[in-house]
């Protein structure tokens, strides 16, 4: 024992220095002398393989690790022959007998020589490597995530643009579709309304009263045909505009509505009220038009004949739903015949009448036309109603920006709208 406690105060220059970094090591240290007898274990070895220092110091190394692979014994040897470090990759040396099964050792083999350079043992040095090689697996798992990913993008990049250039297609064909309904289907009409009229105007003496009605149904119902293909043409132009919103004023929009509408609100003798001011929004100005024209023809238009229509425009900040920026709604509200509620969101589809041409003309899709124009906005619409006591038709969109950096940006704000019409 005297000797072998030489052999292992020759193996490791015994300091004080090195003794201490050795028991204090962060990492396994086993000295080994020429014939592969243990001369040093130090605590890290002890507290892994449950071999204490005394157990293992004298006995050979394979007595102590019996399930060692050959090639790691093979590779100790070399280093004794040759005298050059080597190093036991976990990855291709099985973990030694004794140390934990979930262990990952890095080992390193270092010849130790005398002071005439000649090898007379070596160290072992081992490092638990299984924290470090995992985060090594789990960044290369991450990384072959992150390429399977990258790759899915490609794919449904190339095929979000094979989808594109198909919707571009089918944009080319829905322009010249429209242009033929706009020009070549309207066009027999107009000439089944011109020679309609000209029978109903020249010749209607020599008519009699079947065939003047006939041709009174004829001109009647092309008409009712032409109007449909335009209201058909705006939907369709609705739902392909380019949406460029800018800051509008509801005032001076309202007020231009109305005047436009001027004749058809006489007829009626309809009574307009516009609570402003109204605020500003962010919204495509011709769209808005023509969605607003729609609300107002609707709230003068589906009012019983003995009621005088009486139509209420005002705004207020929106309250329900979360939005990241402020919104508002404008309310349309009248005093006519109402809408049950399990037609309520039905009305806002192309082509859903509720009642007869005869009884209140239209087309069934001036709705349709108010609830895409809105959404193509960014905004919502919807209706409050209760039959025979009136509706309250909204459009909700974001408020444009008022504050004082944003005012200096606006345009001049237009001059109030006269707040009764009729």
């Amino acid at each position: 024992m005297h000797s072998l406690k030489n052999e292992a105060s020759e193996l490791l220059t015994q300091t004080d220095a090195l003794a201490l970094l050795v028991e204090n090591a962060d990492f396994g240290v086993i000295g080994l002398d020429a014939r592969l007898l243990i001369a040093v274990w130090n605590p890290w070895m002890a507290a892994r393989t449950g071999v204490a220092p005394e157990a293992a110091q004298g006995r050979p190394l394979q007595k102590v690790f019996p399930h060692l692979p050959d090639t790691s014994l093979q590779v100790i040897e070399s280093v004794l022959q040759t005298g050059q470090t080597r190093v036991l990759s976990p990855s291709l040396h099985e973990p030694w007998g004794l140390f934990p099964a979930d262990l990952r050792q890095y080992v390193r083999l270092q010849p130790v020589r005398d002071g005439r350079k000649e090898i007379r043992g070596l160290l072992v040095i081992i490092q638990d490597m299984t924290g470090p090689l995992e985060f090594e697996e789990e960044v290369e798992r991450l990384n072959h995530e992150m390429t399977r990913l990258l790759n899915e993008i490609k794919e449904s990049n190339a095929k979000l643009l094979a989808t594109t250039r198909r919707l571009e297609e089918v944009n080319a064909d829905m322009e010249a579709f429209v242009y033929s309904v706009s020009h070549d289907l309207r066009a027999p009409l107009r000439a089944i309304q011109g020679f309609a009229g000209v029978l109903m105007e020249s010749r209607a003496d020599q008519l009699d009263s079947l065939t003047l009605d006939y041709l009174g149904r004829m001109d009647s119902a092309a008409r009712r045909m032409d109007t449909l293909i335009q209201d058909l043409l705006s939907y369709s132009r609705v739902g392909r505009a380019e949406m460029n919103l800018m800051p509008v004023y509801l005032d001076s929009l309202i007020a231009e509505v109305l005047q436009q509408m001027e004749m058809d609100i006489g007829v009626r003798r309809a009574i307009v009220d516009v609570q402003g001011p109204l605020p500003v929004v962010m919204g495509h100005y011709p769209v808005l038009v023509q969605v607003l024209t729609n609300l107002i023809g609707n709230a003068v238009k589906f009012v019983p004949a003995d009621v005088v229509p009486r139509v209420l425009i005002r705004g207020e900040a929106a309250t329900e739903g979360e939005a990241p920026y402020p919104r508002v709604r404008l309310w349309i509200e009248d005093n006519g015949i109402g809408i049950a509620p399990e037609y309520q969101e039905r009305i806002f589809h192309v082509f859903e009448r509720l009642h007869g041409a005869d009884q209140y003309p239209g087309t069934g899709v001036g709705l349709a036309i108010v609830r895409k124009g809105i959404a193509r906005m960014g905004g919502c619409a919807g209706v409050e109603s209760v039959p025979g006591q009136g509706s309250r038709f909204w459009i909700e969109l974001s408020a444009a920006d008022r504050t004082s950096e944003e005012r200096n940006r606006l345009p001049p704000e237009p001059p109030m709208p006269a707040s009764r019409w009729g």
